[in-house]
C-alpha cells in the first residue's frame, strides 16, 4: 500500500511578514558578528524607506527583458535618492536605537519618513539611545538607594542582591521604554 500524504500543509506562521522579518534580522545579525569593519556590515532592506529593491532575473525567464528594464529604472531612482538625501553621521547601533526605529517605522510613519528624508534619522536615534542609557543609569542608582541595595548586602546575601538588582533593572528599563522610546 502506498502512502497518499507525503507532504504536510505549510504552517501559516512561516508565511507571516513578522516571522520573515524576524528571521531576516536574526541571520543578518548573525553574519554581522563576524564582520570586523562597521562599514561592511549588512542591513536588512527597509521596504518603507525611499529606496526601491531590484529584482533577480532567473535563467530562461521569459520576462527577463522587462525585469531588467524595471531594474534599470529602480537603479536610476536609487541613484537620484542618494544624490538628494543629505549625508548622515554614522553612530553605533544600540539596543534602544533599534527599538525606537522599529516603533517609528510601525506606529509613527510620517515622522519616520520625515527623519529619513531630512537626513536626521541617525542623529535622532543616537540621541534617544544616549538619553535612554543615561536615564536608566540614573533610575537604577536612585532605586538602589531607595531600596537599600548596597555593597554590604552584596557581600552578605548575594542571591538577594542579584534578585533586587534584576528587579530594579527591569523596572528602570520599563520606565525608559515608556518615557523615551515608545512616544
Amino acid at each position: 500500500m502506498y502512502e497518499r500524504k507525503l507532504f504536510t500543509v505549510k504552517d501559516e506562521k512561516y508565511k507571516n511578514e513578522g516571522f520573515l522579518d524576524e528571521v531576516k534580522h536574526f541571520y543578518t545579525d548573525l553574519i554581522n558578528i563576524y564582520v570586523r569593519n562597521d562599514t561592511e556590515k549588512l542591513e536588512v532592506f527597509d521596504r518603507s524607506g525611499p529606496y526601491l529593491a531590484t529584482k533577480k532575473v532567473g535563467k530562461n525567464n521569459p520576462k527577463a527583458e522587462q525585469i531588467e528594464a524595471d531594474n534599470k529604472h529602480r537603479q536610476e531612482w536609487n541613484n537620484e535618492v542618494d544624490i538628494r538625501l543629505p549625508e548622515e553621521a554614522y553612530y553605533q547601533i544600540g539596543k534602544y536605537r533599534r527599538m525606537r526605529k522599529v516603533y517609528l517605522k510601525e506606529y509613527r510613519k510620517v515622522l519616520y519618513m520625515e527623519l529619513i528624508l531630512s537626513g536626521k534619522m541617525n542623529e535622532h536615534l543616537h540621541q534617544v539611545d544616549e538619553m535612554c542609557y543615561q536615564m536608566k543609569e540614573r533610575l537604577v542608582k536612585q532605586m538602589k538607594e531607595k531600596q537599600g541595595v548596597t555593597e554590604k548586602l552584596k557581600e552578605e546575601d548575594q542571591l538577594m542582591w542579584v534578585r533586587m538588582m534584576n528587579n530594579i533593572s527591569s523596572c528602570a528599563e520599563e520606565i525608559v521604554l515608556r518615557e523615551l522610546v515608545y512616544i
